[in-house]
């Protein structure tokens, strides 16, 4: 990366979080709108070309989350990247919980909600579950690969430099749902209340909170993998619940708001428990100073005082050493004398020696 300014070097090593959202709306949008024009997409332009509307959009967190990575960390923030991306050795309730969270409650949701006649469609058929699983798997691998390399990759460890797992996952969910506008974007959303209603439901209920799941369970796991199957899972959830059939704009305003009251309780209540807990910093070139990673790749974190940590940690031992009452202090300054002057003869025990009087 020395090719670049060294101002645009800095600015991203400063401020990797906002670059990398400005790079991917502008790579993102920017292909979308080459593509399309600027303006709501027509359903019939997304049936011929719909494949160069995804692209667009998944190219943007990927290659941002790359090109950023390389200027802000260097070798070492890719070889962070790849642990994180091949680790694979994790709880075996890991895999259970990434693979079952979004199917799971979207299916309890819709089940629920199925008890009232008419309001949902029969989202449980099995007619042609095979070819909806197969589709929404290979979908669900390509999309999250391409996301969470930019999202998990590179944006969550440098929030959470700063800022709680649940505060995290709040503002990256906001910026990923405002992500996802331009799919959503048809003629009436801005000129129904409802459906600019349904649009905002859409993006912003649901996504944020499945968003501090992730961040939650990249933060117990140190895991990428894990997180692109969870993410994999959840779209591999909606080609085979929800693509396939035709909800009003009630039901389906309905079924998400329930959906995201839900999630939001499960993330309320698994990151109350890492309440001021640690916090992953996320490598830097400046900060490592080309040494690498440390054994759990979270990089050498900087003390909060001026002086050395070396001499911080000795003052410490020393502070932790010290007998803190006065007959503890006193005992350890006669051990630390010398030992001739703690010895006493027996002359000394009789007392001192006087001189005979005459008669």
């Amino acid at each position: 990366m020395s090719a670049l300014p060294r101002p645009l070097v800095d600015a991203v090593r400063r401020h990797p979080v906002t670059a990398h959202i400005a790079l991917t709306f502008a790579i993102s949008w920017g292909g979308i709108v080459a593509a399309f024009g600027l303006g709501p997409i027509a359903p019939e332009q997304i049936e011929t070309r719909g494949a160069f509307l995804y692209v667009a959009l998944l190219l943007g967190p990927s290659l941002a989350g790359l090109l950023l990575l390389g200027i802000d960390a260097g070798k070492v923030g890719f070889a962070d990247f790849g642990r994180r991306l091949l680790r694979w050795k994790v709880d075996p309730r890991w895999y259970l919980l990434a693979l079952g969270a979004a199917p799971l409650t979207l299916a309890m949701v819709l089940g629920s909600l199925s008890l009232v006649p008419g309001l949902v469609p029969d989202v449980f058929s099995t007619e042609g579950l095979g070819g909806r699983v197969g589709t929404g798997v290979a979908a669900g691998l390509a999309v999250a690969l391409c996301e969470e390399t930019g999202w998990t990759g590179f944006v969550t460890p440098r929030l959470r430099r700063r800022h709680s797992v649940l505060a995290t996952g709040a503002i990256l969910g906001f910026v990923w749902g405002v992500w996802h506008f331009p799919p959503f974007w048809e003629a009436d959303t801005f000129v129904r209340p409802m459906a600019f209603g349904l649009l905002l439901v859409r993006l912003l209920s649901w996504l944020p909170a499945f968003r501090v799941l992730l961040v939650w369970v990249h933060e117990r796991t140190e895991s990428l993998l894990i997180v692109i199957v969870m993410h994999a899972s959840l779209v591999a959830s909606q080609f085979v619940f929800v693509a396939p059939y035709e909800f009003t704009t009630t039901a389906a305003s309905l079924y998400i708001v329930v959906w995201a009251v839900l999630l939001w309780a499960v993330a309320a209540v698994v990151t109350r428990r890492l309440r001021g807990g640690r916090r992953r910093v996320a490598p830097t070139a400046a900060a490592t100073n080309g040494c690498g990673p440390t054994k759990r790749g979270s990089g050498p974190r900087r003390s909060r005082r001026s002086r050395p940590r070396g001499l911080a940690n000795r003052r410490g031992r020393a502070r932790r050493q010290r007998p803190r009452t006065a007959r503890a202090r006193a005992a350890a300054a006669r051990d630390q004398a010398p030992a001739r002057a703690r010895t006493r003869t027996d002359s000394d025990r009789r007392g001192p020696r006087r001189r005979p009087t005459r008669p």
